[in-house]
């Protein structure tokens, strides 16, 4: 539904189309005018990459999430990006990042 609304860094959204015409505001907006356009019948994600390994990025993000619910505005769940391989050790910093997500 949404897509890498932040930086690689986490500090400030990523420039482009929504963001310089709507402002802040534009992620909170397009999961509004999607439940609104779809009745609330299709499941609806924010997606972004490096939320495993950036702690910074995914404290924005969670952030973000969790404040457009508390407005009753459906966000279904997190798409995460990455590259893990069957020899990938899974470090102490992905495992609390993805306990951070799932509670």
């Amino acid at each position: 539904m949404v897509n890498e609304a932040f930086d690689e860094h986490g500090a400030n959204y990523r420039p482009g189309i929504w963001f310089n015409n709507l402002g802040i505001e534009w992620v909170e907006k397009a999961f509004k005018y999607a439940e609104q356009a779809t009745n609330g019948e299709v499941s609806l994600f924010y997606n972004d990459y490096h939320l495993l390994i950036n702690p910074v990025k995914l404290d924005k993000v969670l952030n973000l999430l969790d404040n457009i619910r508390k407005k009753g505005i459906k966000v279904d769940g997190i798409g995460l990006q990455g590259h893990l391989f069957a020899f990938t050790t899974i470090s102490p910093l992905i495992h609390h990042n993805l306990r951070k997500i799932v509670n």
